[in-house]
């Protein structure tokens, strides 16, 4: 099964690529401590990745278009409870191998975030990212569903350009500006060249995010990131 393939892969490099020390006097990290310093990131590629095994084709290419209904956010709903659930299950259903893999990489280059912040950080800022980019749907006019786990990836990356307990005022407002010009951008151009943005079509989901970037920045300035109290020791 390629989901299977992908998984052991994930794992693989997320266990086994260690980063360098800081000091050349500072031992390694042994391959535990390596885990755990990217326990939030395996768990959610890995749930990511068994949600699509089981959701999947026997080939594990595209995902089966039942479960893609069911559980795929879609802005045509009537029934408000299946809309609900749909929301929460959206972000964790991929509509195929390509959409899936993109996302999961997403997902193993943005270890480094946790690496630096540590797990509770990281799972805090994936899933403001998962929530606020969920009813994306809503805002196109035309008919569609949307899925995939993106608007929390953008949520880490954002996070991990702007997390910093120095970040000034004026750098966090430029942060906002940026990704709000790279939305609209892409946006147009998606615009020019078809207005869907269904996901098992092959379309992006610009809006869901550009939410998922903006709730991480939003986060990260609310909350802000405290230096780890060893940073600030002087020695005797």
């Amino acid at each position: 099964m390629i989901a299977v393939g992908l998984m052991v892969i994930f794992v693989g490099a997320l266990i086994f690529f260690k980063p360098a020390p800081e000091s050349l006097k500072a031992p390694s990290l042994s391959y535990w401590q390596n885990t755990r310093a990217v326990t939030g990131s395996l768990l959610a590629g890995v749930f990511v990745l068994v949600v699509y095994f089981f959701t999947s084709d026997s080939i594990g290419l595209v995902v089966d278009e039942l479960w893609y209904q069911r559980l795929a956010s879609s802005n045509q709903s009537d029934n408000l409870v299946i809309a609900s659930y749909q929301l929460i299950t959206s972000s964790f259903i991929h509509s195929n191998f390509l959409h899936v893999s993109s996302n999961v990489l997403g997902l193993a280059v943005l270890s480094i975030y946790e690496r630096r912040v540590g797990l509770n950080r990281y799972l805090a800022v994936l899933s403001v990212g998962i929530i606020v980019s969920s009813p994306s749907a809503f805002f196109y006019p035309e008919p569609l569903t949307v899925c995939g786990i993106s608007g929390g990836v953008f949520a880490l990356g954002a996070a991990f350009c702007t997390d910093h307990e120095n970040l000034s005022i004026k750098e966090w407002l430029l942060a906002i500006l940026l990704f709000a010009v790279i939305t609209a951008v892409l946006m147009f151009d998606s615009y020019l060249n078809g207005p869907e943005a269904d996901a098992l079509t092959g379309e992006v989901d610009h809006i869901g995010h550009a939410l998922g970037a903006l709730g991480g920045i939003i986060y990260c300035r609310l909350f802000r990131l405290k230096e780890p109290q060893l940073n600030r020791l002087i020695p005797k």
